[in-house]
């Protein structure tokens, strides 16, 4: 698969699930996170990645640079709105999500718990595989667990 293509893809499922959980507003790193949450779920579910992107782990947990630009590139398509350097309003976002049912159901729950992006900052930071991955390195979905 096209990296920037996945990219994108997850982004807008994220969105999706985002304002499935009453968000009318939402910034990268709830967007970052919420993606990121995408693929760990899907891994768990079905034994593999969802897409081709790789996350590292940096100061706020879970990153990938593709997932800022797809987010750009929609506000700039004028399919979601900026206001400001880092967020974006989502409520004319119109899209549908491909995520299964389990998953979206799954995050929504989660989303809808923790409303602020550092408590969703906390929650990913708390994730076997993330605790484990060093500054920098590569986050493997292979160490994830269902526990969290």
């Amino acid at each position: 698969m096209n990296l920037a293509r996945d990219a994108l893809f997850i982004v807008k499922s994220a969105l999706v699930l985002l304002k499935k959980a009453g968000r009318m507003t939402v910034d990268r790193l709830t967007v970052m996170k919420t993606a990121y949450l995408i693929e760990r779920e899907y891994f768990l579910m079905e034994g593999e990645k969802l897409t081709d992107l790789i996350y590292f782990n940096y100061v706020y947990g879970p990153y990938n640079g593709l997932i800022i630009d797809a987010l750009e590139k929609l506000a700039s398509d004028g399919a979601i709105e900026k206001e400001g350097d880092c967020e974006y309003n989502i409520a004319a976002y119109n899209e549908k999500s491909d995520i299964p049912k389990e998953i979206n159901e799954r995050l929504v729950k989660i989303l809808r718990k923790h409303r602020y992006s550092f408590s969703l900052v906390d929650f990913v930071h708390g994730l076997k595989e993330v605790k484990e991955t060093g500054f920098g390195e590569e986050i493997c979905f292979e160490k994830a667990t269902k526990t969290a």
